[in-house]
């Protein structure tokens, strides 16, 4: 769980989005590991808990399970 900056060179167009949210990623990253064991990217360092309360309100009753949300 860290802060990393991007390296990339002044003419790359590519966009980088926040895998919590979906928040345009500019400079920087905060980069954690989610309870399945895979590494995510995120704008905020608040998303890994928010990333934690999403799976748990997907567990409850009730929740209507979406294909593109898997």
């Amino acid at each position: 769980m860290s802060w990393v900056d991007f390296k990339k060179a002044w003419q790359d167009t590519s966009v980088e989005t926040c895998d919590v949210c979906g928040n345009l990623l500019i400079n920087r990253y905060w980069e954690f590991v989610d309870e399945e064991g895979h590494p995510r990217r995120a704008c905020r360092e608040d998303d890994e808990e928010l990333l934690a309360w999403l799976r748990q309100q997907r567990k409850r009753p009730g929740y209507a399970i979406f294909p593109s949300l898997e």
